[in-house]
């Protein structure tokens, strides 16, 4: 999804799988037909966000672009119900959020990784679908405890994970 004022033909989206992107597949040799792979994308996306939903430390993305976790945060200002503030005849009524001790829960993106002196935040944006957001959400509501994780917590596991590498993966050595 491009940055908020880019130039880049296509604007917020949810789903980039195109007739268009398909037509360009097929003349790379692709053999399957477009509900296939349409199939195969929305499956893949599923697993995805069943992984952000459950997992602590939820989705590594390849190539070193960091992590896709939900995490829980005291909001600065409370979130306005807005179905209650219409009923209330305009005036803002604010979730309290008393079921989750004034907690709210996000998905945000932790970008680390090896191309991190790339300022990659001014190309991509991660904005969750509906139905991921939903999810969590619901989750949240029915009890599951999400960690209030920073950029620092990350940084600290890839020190962790390339220590272990180098010390015990005698596989990544040899090349």
């Amino acid at each position: 999804m491009p940055a908020k004022g880019s130039k880049l033909r296509y604007g917020n989206r949810d789903f980039v799988f195109t007739e268009e992107v398909y037509d360009e597949l097929k003349k790379e040799g692709i053999d399957l037909s477009y509900k296939q792979c349409d199939a195969i994308i929305k499956n893949s996306n599923a697993n995805v966000a069943e992984v952000i939903v459950e997992e602590i430390d939820g989705f590594k993305l390849p190539m070193g672009l960091g992590y896709l976790c939900a995490i829980r945060f005291i909001p600065k200002k409370p979130a306005i119900n807005w179905k209650a503030t219409k009923d209330n005849g305009g005036k803002h009524v604010y979730f309290n959020n008393l079921a989750t001790f004034g907690y709210s829960v996000a998905i945000k993106w932790f970008r680390v990784g090896r191309i991190t002196n790339i300022s990659i935040h001014e190309i991509f944006k991660f904005r969750a679908c509906k139905k991921l957001a939903t999810q969590i959400s619901h989750r949240f509501k029915e009890g599951k405890m999400y960690s209030e994780l920073t950029i620092s917590d990350f940084i600290q596991k890839g020190k962790l994970q390339n220590l272990y590498n180098k010390k015990y993966r005698k596989d990544l050595k040899e090349q």
